[in-house]
């Protein structure tokens, strides 16, 4: 395994991207960092672990490299490199591709006509009216007629609040939203076989939209693969929960089932864009990273469509039973005018979008008369989709067996922890409700020192004046995502298969959209810091650096 990773780092790494990176070093966009460190910006640290458990996790290293994140495209072969002769299409530049009775669609060129793309090409019948709440339908017989999808299609509709977050476009949204986002090198044709990498945008399941990916610089870097990016349903719509479906024979989690019909799409139309249907890899990061996790454990990992899995950043949220939403159902038909219908589900389907989506939101913090504080509308456990919380089934091996990368950034919490340092420790006390017995035991389990986050690495001014920043920076992190990480790398390592399981950290100072870099010291590489680097998208571009002269 260790030889694999080092030949992946001399034959990817050195040969195609640190020149690249090295000739960035002028670029203006480089103005963030000294001079001369640009190539350490790119790296972040693989470590191979081994299946066997019999020491404890951190014993079980084999090897380390460092590796640059765009090389996770090459790792969706896990090691597999190889070159391959890629003829180019013969109709129209290729951006007609004959779907048969899916469709037939039209896509563009982008990133200096090395890059096809094809821009919501829809997988599954419009989840609208009778359809609302229930598991996504096959698509009907699409006409004959070439279909434009050229430009964006519109978003899924969004819950949670949140209208801009800087450069996280929002909107209203839309019900008609089951469509994916394709991006494919313009040499590809449809014997070529290209491994597939079907990207889970983030979000918290609550926002965010496929559109605000743009991968085709990504395809573009020369590494001979296909990305995808999948719209699913959001927030209430994608993951309500209630008896009144399961009456309807259907399930919980229809935007996990979203995700996972999308795959299967993939899965039986890819070759025609000169994808490889048997070397698809499944990836997301933050609310996707908890996606890619879920699609592990969904149906006790089996008939998984994929091959190969990464999940950064893995968002951690409560799960429920159905049962125990039915508190927050029943207010929920209050405020809608539902109470006392035979079908609470149905009434709510005649709800329009808007009012459906403001009477969620209002009760996104609703705690229990049990105590239960629920969040927003999360997946949940009904006994079929998913028979247990990730983190069991995870822990009895009930997971696909596939290779797995589970990644996080250095400083994951550096977007929630309060930038007004006076206020950390009540913050603290507010997250958890904790005693003061209780913060001296929290304090010592997470000290001050090298091992927590970038500032405290970087001289004592930082230790003596962000002290409780960082215990808070730590902790939080902890708590809200690495945590999920580890339990998946150590079930991995333990129930996995033996073609391997890689544990990631991606530690290139940055920033991100979750908390610029000037606002708050700590925020050297918070949350999302590593999508700068994967995507030059409307939604990272400000800050990503890939070569001189990419596009901003």
């Amino acid at each position: 395994m260790s030889q694999d990773i080092d030949t992946l780092y001399k034959t990817v790494v050195r040969t195609s991207i640190c020149p690249d990176v090295i000739r960035s070093s002028t670029h203006p966009r480089n103005a963030f960092y000294p001079a001369g460190k640009t190539r350490a910006l790119w790296s972040l640290n693989i470590t191979v672990r081994n299946r066997s458990i019999s020491a404890a996790p951190a014993q079980n290293i084999m090897s380390l490299r460092n590796i640059s994140f765009f090389t996770l495209a090459i790792l969706a072969s896990f090691g597999n490199v190889q070159a391959r002769n890629l003829d180019t299409r013969a109709d129209t530049n290729g951006l007609i591709v004959d779907l048969g009775t899916a469709g037939i669609y039209e896509g563009i060129l982008q990133n200096n006509g090395t890059v096809q793309s094809w821009k919501g090409i829809p997988y599954a019948a419009a989840p609208v009216g009778d359809l609302r709440f229930k598991g996504p339908r096959p698509l009907p017989e699409q006409s004959s007629e070439v279909i434009d999808v050229s430009d964006d299609a519109l978003r899924c509709i969004q819950f949670g609040g949140v209208s801009n977050i800087i450069g996280v476009k929002a909107g209203p949204g839309v019900e008609d939203c089951l469509k994916l986002w394709i991006w494919k090198p313009v040499s590809a044709k449809k014997n070529s076989k290209l491994p597939v990498v079907i990207y889970t945008h983030g979000g918290g399941l609550q926002f965010s939209s496929a559109p605000n990916n743009d991968f085709s610089d990504w395809v573009g870097q020369e590494q001979n693969f296909i990305a995808i990016n999948p719209a699913y349903r959001l927030g209430a719509f994608g993951f309500i929960a209630s008896e009144d479906l399961t009456k309807e024979n259907e399930t919980a989690n229809a935007g996990l089932l979203d995700q996972r019909f999308a795959v299967e799409w993939v899965k039986k139309n890819i070759a025609a864009f000169g994808g490889n249907p048997n070397d698809i890899t499944i990836q997301g990061q933050s609310g996707g990273g908890l996606a890619v996790i879920t699609q592990l454990v969904l149906f006790d990992g089996k008939g998984a469509p994929f091959q190969k899995a990464i999940a950064r950043s893995i968002q951690r949220g409560a799960t429920f039973t159905i049962a125990e939403h039915k508190e927050r159902n029943n207010k929920l038909a209050e405020i809608l005018g539902c109470s006392g219908t035979t079908s609470q589900i149905a009434c709510f389907r005649n709800a329009s979008p808007a009012d459906f989506v403001k009477a969620t939101d209002s009760l996104s913090m609703m705690k229990s008369s049990n105590g239960l504080v629920f969040g927003g509308f999360l997946p949940t456990i009904d006994g079929v989709t998913l028979t247990d919380t990730v983190t069991k089934l995870l822990q009895k091996g009930k997971f696909a067996q596939v290779p797995f990368i589970g990644g996080h950034v250095t400083d994951e919490a550096a977007g929630v922890t309060p930038k007004d340092v006076s206020r950390v420790d009540a913050s603290i006390v507010g997250q958890w409700n904790l005693s003061a017995s209780n913060i001296e035991k929290a304090l010592k389990l997470y000290p001050v020192n090298s091992s927590f986050g970038s500032a405290s690495g970087t001289g004592n001014f930082f230790l003596s004046t962000f002290d409780a920043a960082v215990h808070a920076n730590a902790g939080f992190g902890e708590g809200g995502i690495t945590c999920s990480e580890r339990v998946a790398n150590y079930a991995f390592s333990r129930f996995g298969p033996k073609s391997g399981t890689w544990g990631v950290r991606f530690e290139a100072p940055t920033v991100s959209f979750a908390s610029p870099i000037d606002d708050f010291p700590l925020a050297q590489i918070p949350h999302s810091a590593d999508n700068s680097y994967l995507q030059i998208t409307e939604c990272y571009g400000r800050h990503a650096t890939l070569r001189e002269g990419a596009r901003p």
